[in-house]
Formats: C-alpha cells, structure tokens, sequence
C-alpha cells in the first residue's frame, strides 16, 4: 500500500463536509458520511485497494436523529434509524440491502460484536418482534431483550456504546447509560447479559451528563492463557478516564482505575493490542496517545487507582494531529485522518503515523476520479523514499509549507554546520512558529529545549548565573542562581558524558541520584510546612520527619511517591511541589557530575590534546541533543548576555567527541568550570523591521547563521472573499512599501490573515468579511500608520490613511465601500 493516499472528496460528489468515518474492521473499506448541518447526508462506501480506492455505492441517510452505521462481518454494513426503529442490511459483496421492520415501539439499538462480527440486537421493553426478517441473515443477528427490572428497581435504556463483546457462551458484555425510574438520574452501568437477563458488575453515577458516542469503546483481550474484556469510558465532566477490566476466570469480576487528565479527550478506540485517545492540551493542540493494554492490566495488577495522565503525555504521545480527526480499525493495519473543515481523507498505515506527525506525511496522491486509479508510476517513486522523520514531511501541509523537507533541511543543515542560526524576517512571517515547528517535526521531548524572549533588561545574570536573593530564617541573603542557557548546557554535557565516565566519578550513579534528589525534596517540603511556608492547616509534621494526613502517614519522599496515587485530593498540591523540589535537586545531582567531569578535562586539555582514548572513555556516541529557542534575540544586548560565553558558542571551541581542543571556562560568580557542549544547538528569531540585521554585533553576525523568513503569499492562495484575493492584496501592499521604503524588512507578513482561514471554512462569507475589517484596521493600519510617521503621502493609500495619518474609519461601516477600496489598492 501506499505509504498515504488523500482523497479529494469535491471529486467524489462530496456536498458539503464530512461528518464522520467509519472504517471496517478489516482495513479494507471506509463509510464516509458526507454533508452539510441542516441538508441530507451521504453515506459512501469506498474499497480500499493496494494502489487506490473505488466507490462501491451510495446510499443515501435520512436526515433524523438517531442514526447508526457500522461493518459486521462477512462484507456488510448496517444502518439504522433508531426513532422510527428501521434497519437496513447492506451486503456489499452480494450487491444488494434487505430492511428490516420491528413492531415494536420502544428503543431498539443496532450493534456490531466482537470479536465474531455479528449484529446484536438490544431492544427494550421486552415484545420487540422481528415479523419482516429475511432468512438470510438469522445467523447473523443476535438478540439481548433488556429487562428493565434488575433487582427491584427499574431502569430506561438510554445509550450502548459502538461495540459489544459477545461470547462463545452467549453471553454479552457492554457499558450502557440507563436513567432509574425513582430519581431519573442517569447512571453508568457495565453489564454481563445474557438474551434475556443483565447483571451489573458496576453501577456509577453521571447525575445529567452524557457519555459520546467516541468516548467509549470496549474490546476482548486475550492475554497468554487469560481472557479479559477491558474497556474506557470517558468521564469528561469530571476530568476523568475509567479503565476497567473484567476477567473471565471464573465468576466475572470488574477491577479498573482512573486516568485523570487536564485537557480534553475527544476519541476513545480500544483495539485487542492498545488504548488510542486523542488529547487536546490546554493550548488546544491535538495529539494521537497510545498506551499499551498489557500496561493497563499491569496498572490493575499493581493495586493502581488512578494515575495522571499529563505527567505521562511524553511516553504516551504518538503523533501530532493538528485539525485532525481520527479513527483506527481493530486490526490497526491503517489510520483514517479527516476534517470537518475539508473535504479531505488521508489514509496511512498506522505504523507511519506512530513513527511521525500527521502534517508531515509524505508522498501522497490526487485520486482524480471515481474510477479505479493505478499509482504504479509514482507508488515506485514512493517506495524509495526514506521513512526516517526527515523525509516524512509534506510540501502542502496546514502550518504553510514551515515543515516542508526543504525548510527543515535548511535548518538542520545550518545547525548543523554552525550550531546556531537566526531567523530573521519581517514582523508576521512566522518566524517563531517556524522555530517551533522545527522542534516538533524532528520530534525533540519537551525536556530538551527550552524557550526564552529576549527584552532590554535581560542580562548575563538571567541567562548564564548571577546573584539572587533569598531567606533564611528571616534574613535576607544572596545566592549564586544558574540562568536558563546555564542549566540546558549542563543538561547537555550530561548526555555527553559516557557511561563509563559517569560510573567511574559516581558509582551506580543513577540510583545515587535519584535516591538524594528524593532525600533533598522531602526535607525541604517538611521544612515548608513546618515554617509555614506552605500553609496546610490540615497537615500535620512530627519532629521525626513524619508527616500526618488525615489517618495515612507517610515517612519519606518514596512513601509520598508511593501513595499520592491514593490521596491525590488529599495531597492536593504538595505531590507537584514535592516533584518540582526533587527535579530541582536531580539538576544539583546531574551538575556535580559535570563538574567533575570538566575537572578532569580541564586538566586533561592542560596537559595537551585529547587522545583518542580519552575521546572514547569521555564521550558518549550520538548522544541526545538539546535547543535553546531565543524569540527576539536582537531585543537584548546580546554581548552583554552571552558575556565571555560568546567565544565558546564556535563550532571548534565546544566540547564533543570529536574535538581535541575545547575551551573551558571558570563562570565569575560562582567559579564553577562550564563549557559549551556540541550537541547544544540555538535557534534565534529576529524582526528585521525593528532594528536592521546590520546593526547587531559583528561577533554574535560572525557565529550565528542567518536565515530570511519572507511573506509567503502560498499559505493565502486560497483565500477568497468578494472577489478580493487575500494573496494578492498583501503581495500588492507589500510591493507598495518596498517601492516607497526601498527595504524589504518593512514587509507584513502573512500570518496576520491566518485568521480568515477559520472564518472562511464556516462558510460565512460575511462573517469573514467583518473579521478582514478587524484585522484591516486593527493591525494593518496602525502598523502601516507607525512605517509611514510623517510620511504618510509616501504610502499613497489615501481611501484608508489621509495626508495627515489620520485613519478613515468610516469605510468600516460600509463593507461595500471597504470592498472597494481593497478593489483599488489592486488596481482593479
């Protein structure tokens, strides 16, 4: 298969947007349903072949609530309208679709099995008949009649989720949401049933919440000789995933813990190998999360009631999705990707997308028509291609081509070569973004870079070491403080350090680390509390070192560790103090290490060169690197911040393995040695319109590399509203100020109308139109107005800003006349 295939749905008749994508359990056919809010959808049905895809057929969705599709097994699919119980066979393989009809009113739900792809049939109140069914299929569906009795109460079945484990026994397992008759609150119920009887193995209140269709899912797992159900329902009222799992041995018995997040989940898939969620973190941006089930079982295993997922984020984050949506069939051969906001779908082995970000899938094609296409001539020119991370990135991508191959290259290459590299451009261009972007397409942790804006009052005491102050017991003192560049670098030459060296200045030195840092941040959060520097009146500390909360005890920083999964809302915020405590004094752990280190190599480069040997027993082999993102470097005085450490930044002044003369220095306040290690890389951003690349310091121009970030009227191209070509407008003003200004650093960048994007794809033209006029006279202007200072005849745009600089407001009432003063500054 094609390592992608996107599919232009405006070739495939698509109507309106796609609502959703259902993808069969095989990986070999997709249900797209296709369509505007308030219009009928379509609900297509592709096969998915090696070299392309082709429509089966189209059948078309009633516009009701209600309604429900999904494979089963033997090449089939259902639909159902559950308010006016209708149910509809579709054999695609067969060529042909037989309804069904039920007599009787009340709720009947449609629902594919696993793991033998069968069609359950839950109908409740008990009487639901089947007087139209065709033979055909009385293997294929089976029956749960839901007794709305269980004990002495009576329940309403409300909602099941997608899928529904059946067994060889007859026997049934699913979550559903049913409201009791006494309260009418909602409850969470995970059922063991049978044809005719149901016996909760959990109850869980929700009160009036709901549970989504995507926040659920339950699958069989068979693992060595045990077989298990497990499952996850996402309790998104309360912040909360519930993973639970039932064993089978015997009498069925439920065990499940929490996963407790501070985003957003948007999508629950259980497969017979994982747990996949899509996670939107408070900076709304969307990742793919995978988390073995083997994992959760051993979470069950060890007594684990809950854990936190953001501070597991980093081992569980596959992929970036960006304005993505996802779905992933059981066999995870394939993942589908698709929008709301375009009629687009992507196809790829799920095995491409786990090993890089969804904007940077490379080597897809155009299907041209609704016919059978054959990629031979290009599939071979895909094969060839690496699938290393570098090469997995798109030239058409949403973020307007900052990650294209092209662009990440050039950056690499430049670091490589320099190990710094200024960005520089116009106010708008995206050079910050670029920066970040290039972070995340090669997949750099959030542990190796750190990010910093430069400003005028920034200095060498913030960014390398200085003096800060501090109390103790009431007075005031000044202590030696290591800045931001400082600690990332110390990081670095960590990473650097061979294990053998690191052995042999501390023996068994990650235990010893580990150990001291939980030592260090124990004592000093029972110091906190008892100076009462950390307020918790409900807490209470001995003169042993004990601490009290409410009937626990716990002794040590391992104890904490140990039983805040258990009394997390007791602990409140003591957990993350501790952890920061300790964090804190690993780095302390970590830069004794390095000191002794550089004592060594310092005496070692006194003595002369590096010998090979000493390379081999000193340095490690591709060791891990770090980056250090400067926004605004030019806002500083940059000698002043970097100080005597400019010198080291050079290529041959550094430390690596395979330099024999680095420079290592003593730091001024705290007389610790430091160097600049190898893999420490800088990436800066620069507005060139602020000051002029010319004027920063000739030793920072000397070892810096630059790099031009100019508009890029591309990412625009297909913004159009009343006529007016957003591309073209800018490029036209842009054209305007580097005639009058004879400078290209005064230049508006494009993402200043990345805002339309959104607006436009809601398909309100209007709407739109109101947010160019924000942007027009809300940013364009003044900035326009600030190039232009007693200038003003010079720009020549008379309709918006007059001979005096005075900005025409009265055009922001007239769209009609605003629309042709755009007309005008595009000479039309």
């Amino acid at each position: 298969m094609n390592q992608s295939v996107i599919i232009d749905g405006k070739r495939y008749g698509v109507e309106g947007h796609i609502k959703n994508i259902v993808i069969s359990p095989d990986s070999r056919y997709l249900l797209v349903e296709e369509g505007e809010h308030e219009t009928f959808s379509k609900l297509h049905l592709y096969e998915i072949h090696d070299n392309g895809i082709k429509r089966v057929f189209d059948p078309i969705l009633k516009n009701e609530k209600g309604v429900f599709y999904s494979f089963v097994g033997g090449g089939k699919f259902i639909v159902s309208y559950i308010p006016s119980n209708r149910f509809f066979i579709y054999d695609f393989i067969d060529k042909d679709y037989n309804e069904l009809y039920f007599t009787n009113m009340g709720k009947i739900f449609f629902r594919p099995t696993v793991p033998d792809h069968k069609i359950v049939v839950i109908y409740a109140p008990s009487g639901a008949l089947f007087p139209h069914r065709n033979r055909k299929y009385v293997n294929l569906i089976q029956e749960i009649n839901f007794n709305q009795y269980i004990g002495e109460y009576k329940y309403y079945l409300e909602k099941v989720p997608n899928t529904i484990v059946s067994l060889r026994d007859g026997s049934f397992y699913l979550p559903v949401i049913v409201k009791t008759q006494d309260t009418g609150k909602k409850q969470l119920m995970i059922l063991r049933s049978t044809q005719n009887k149901q016996q909760p193995l959990r109850i869980i209140d929700i009160n009036d919440h709901d549970i989504d269709f995507k926040d659920w899912d339950i699958q069989y797992y068979h693992e060595n000789d045990n077989e298990l159900i497990i499952g996850a329902v996402n309790l998104s009222f309360k912040n909360t995933l519930l993973v639970y799992i039932i064993n089978l041995v015997g009498e069925p018995k439920v065990s499940s813990f929490d996963i407790e997040y501070q985003g957003k989940i948007k999508y629950v898939k259980m497969t017979n190998k994982n747990l996949y969620l899509v996670y939107v973190d408070s900076q709304d941006e969307k990742y793919l999360l995978q988390i073995p089930n083997k994992e959760l079982v051993d979470y069950i295993r060890h007594s684990k009631t809950s854990i936190t997922l953001d501070t597991r984020l980093e081992k569980y984050i596959k992929a970036s999705l960006k304005e993505y949506n996802i779905t992933i069939p059981d066999d995870e051969k394939l993942s589908i990707l698709w929008s709301w906001n375009t009629p687009k779908i992507i196809i790829t082995p799920i095995s491409e997308l786990l090993s890089a970000p969804v904007d940077y899938i490379e080597n897809y094609q155009i299907v041209e028509n609704s016919e059978f296409t054959n990629y031979s001539s290009t599939n071979q020119t895909n094969q060839n291609s690496s699938s290393s991370y570098k090469h997995d990135i798109s030239n058409k991508n949403s973020n307007g081509g900052y990650c294209n191959e092209d662009k990440i290259s050039t950056i690499q290459v430049l670091l490589d070569e320099y190990k710094q590299v200024i960005l520089y451009g116009p106010p708008g261009t995206g050079k910050t973004f670029m920066a970040r972007m290039f972070l995340r397409c090669i997949n750099v942790p959030n542990t190796h870079y750190s990010f910093v804006t430069f400003h005028k009052s920034y200095s060498y005491e913030d960014f390398v070491e200085g003096y800060r102050p501090l109390t103790r017991e009431g007075k005031i003192e000044y202590a030696v403080k290591d800045g931001i560049f400082k600690k990332l670098a110390i990081k670095a030459i960590y990473e650097l350090m061979s294990d053998t060296i690191k052995e042999q200045l501390l023996p068994n030195y990650e235990t010893q680390i580990e150990n001291h840092a939980k030592k260090i941040a124990w004592e000093r959060l029972i110091s906190d509390l008892k100076a009462n520097r950390i307020i918790r009146n409900d807490i209470r500390v001995d003169d042993k070192g004990r601490m009290y909360v409410a009937e626990y005890t716990i002794y040590d920083g391992d104890d904490l560790i140990t039983k805040a999964e258990k009394l997390r809302e007791l602990l409140g915020d003591l957990e993350s103090i501790f952890m920061t405590y300790k964090e804190e004094a690993e780095y302390e752990g970590v830069k004794f290490l390095v000191q002794r280190f550089l004592g060594i190599l310092d005496s070692k480069i006194s003595n002369g060169a590096l010998s090979t040997e000493d390379i081999n027993n000193l340095f490690t082999n591709n060791p891990k690197k770090f980056y250090l993102v400067i926004d605004e470097i030019n806002r500083a005085d940059v000698s002043h911040v970097f100080g005597e450490l400019i010198t080291l930044l050079e290529k041959d002044k550094r430390i690596s393995e395979d330099n024999k003369n680095p420079i290592i220095v003593q730091l001024p306040y705290s007389r610790e040695l430091f160097a600049v290690p190898s893999n420490l890389y800088i990436i800066g951003t620069m507005n060139s319109a602020d000051r002029g690349i010319s004027l920063l310091d000739v030793a920072l121009r000397r070892r810096f590399a630059f790099l031009e970030v100019q508009p890029d009227y591309n990412v625009l191209e297909e913004l159009n509203l009343y006529g007016i070509r957003i591309d073209k407008l800018l490029k036209a003003i842009n054209d305007r100020i580097i005639h009058s200004k004879g400078s290209k650093d005064y230049q508006i960048g494009h993402s200043y109308f990345l805002e339309l994007k959104e607006a436009l794809s809601n398909g309100n033209e209007d709407d739109a139109l109101q947010k160019l006029i924000r942007i027009w006279y809300n940013r364009i202007l003044p900035l326009l107005q600030d190039y232009y200072y007693s200038r003003w005849d010079e720009l020549d745009m008379p309709e918006f800003i007059d001979g005096t600089g005075q900005i025409n407001f009265e055009l922001m009432k007239s769209p009609e006349r605003f629309i042709e003063a755009l007309r005008g500054i595009l000479g039309e």
